[in-house]
């Protein structure tokens, strides 16, 4: 896929040097978004024991939260807050806290906010899932703490998984029953989509889009979008980027980098004076 790089738009700049938040809310998808080198990762959870891969020669990769950060750069802070293995209950008992000081407490509030949870909570069993009518319950709990707030929120539902891998590199959660199933995965997204209706914010449908990348595949699969049946590589958060973009342009264009001020000008039309000038 062709990432088209963002115009700096050098000319659309204003003297301030407060950053709005860009918060990315969620689990280990989240978490892991700014790591370009995904097998590291991998390696790090104890997998492929046989050794074919390292980390002095995995392959670079596209990174989702350094390319948000580049394009917002000297417009908004990106700010990851993926917490890995947690789910709706663990951010339901959070997320107040989270905007507390991140938003209310903070000088830079928090314009946009994507909210990805779901993959977690569709496990079969605890402590990683969470059953249906409490995840959404919670979902709506967290949606509205973000919508008091006057947050642009972007809801992004579970994408695909693939057993066959991550059973076989899980044992452990294979024995405890905490299994996990597309079908669930989908139930899930579905779930969120309504609750993203019902609040009209948009929604970022992975499984749909898992589903047409397979569709148009060679392989009809979307693995080369999943490194082990759960996590992303790089592929898959390219994709889910181009996603966001598009949520963002058509629901929420003011916070697209076009429609964004920089903070100060070029370098060469710089003004003490005006610096001196802004409040705090």
């Amino acid at each position: 896929m062709l990432i088209v790089p963002t115009a700096r738009y050098p000319e659309n700049y204003e003297y301030a040097l407060d950053f709005p938040k860009f918060l990315l809310i969620g689990d280990s998808i989240t978490e892991r978004c700014a790591n370009p080198f995904p097998i590291s990762d991998f390696l790090a959870d104890g997998y492929d024991k046989n050794g074919n891969y390292t980390v002095e020669h995995s392959s670079l990769e596209f990174c989702f939260m350094g390319q948000l950060q580049h394009d917002y750069a000297r417009r908004m802070d990106i700010i990851n807050r993926g917490f890995s293995g947690y789910n709706s209950h663990y951010w339901r008992h959070m997320i107040e806290k989270v905007l507390r000081i991140e938003h209310d407490l903070s000088y830079s509030k928090c314009k946009v906010a994507t909210l990805f949870l779901g993959t977690n909570d569709a496990a079969l069993a605890k402590p990683d899932g969470v059953p249906y009518d409490e995840f959404l319950d919670n979902m709506e709990f967290i949606i509205k703490q973000i919508l008091d707030r006057d947050i642009r929120l972007v809801v992004i539902g579970p994408g695909h998984h693939y057993p066959d891998i991550w059973e076989s590199l899980n044992p452990g959660d294979v024995k405890k029953g905490i299994l996990r199933r597309n079908e669930e995965n989908l139930k899930y997204s579905n779930g969120l989509k309504q609750l993203a209706e019902k609040f009209q914010v948009p929604f970022v449908d992975l499984y749909a889009a898992h589903e047409e990348y397979a569709k148009n595949s060679v392989l009809k699969s979307s693995k080369n979008l999943i490194l082990d049946g759960i996590h992303f590589t790089g592929e898959g958060y390219l994709l889910l980027y181009q996603l966001l973009k598009n949520a963002l342009a058509e629901k929420y264009p003011e916070m697209t980098v076009p429609n964004l001020k920089m903070r100060l000008p070029s370098w060469n039309d710089f003004d003490s004076a005006k610096v001196e000038e802004i409040e705090i």
